[in-house]
């Protein structure tokens, strides 16, 4: 009865946990790969990646919804509007915004 009982309550404490970490690397994969992808992108001329990231999370609004992002940091001699023309070819949504520092200033 006891053994039962241990077994039950160990169930009961490390299910949860499991399922957590589960999640969280499922979506962590996801979001990964999602920036996989944005690296395979062809960039355009005088371009060259200097960092890059992806996040999952609830990064915007209410709800219990799930977001992926990837971001690329490039260095580039062309305008914003030259690289959201070149990657909007390619891209459902794209935003592309001016930053000084070598490491992505993002969206969180």
């Amino acid at each position: 009865m006891k053994k039962t009982i241990v077994i039950i309550l160990i169930a009961v404490i490390l299910l949860p946990v499991i399922f957590y970490v589960g999640i969280v690397n499922a979506n962590n994969h996801i979001a990964g790969k999602i920036e996989k992808d944005l690296l395979k992108y062809e960039l355009p001329n005088s371009t060259e990646i200097i960092d890059s990231v992806s996040l999952a999370g609830k990064l915007n609004g209410n709800g219990n919804g799930m977001q992926y992002v990837g971001a690329l940091l490039v260095e580039s001699e062309l305008s914003e509007e030259a690289i959201k023309e070149h990657y909007s070819a390619q891209l459902d949504y794209i935003e592309v915004v001016r930053q000084e520092d070598s490491k992505l200033d993002f969206i969180e």
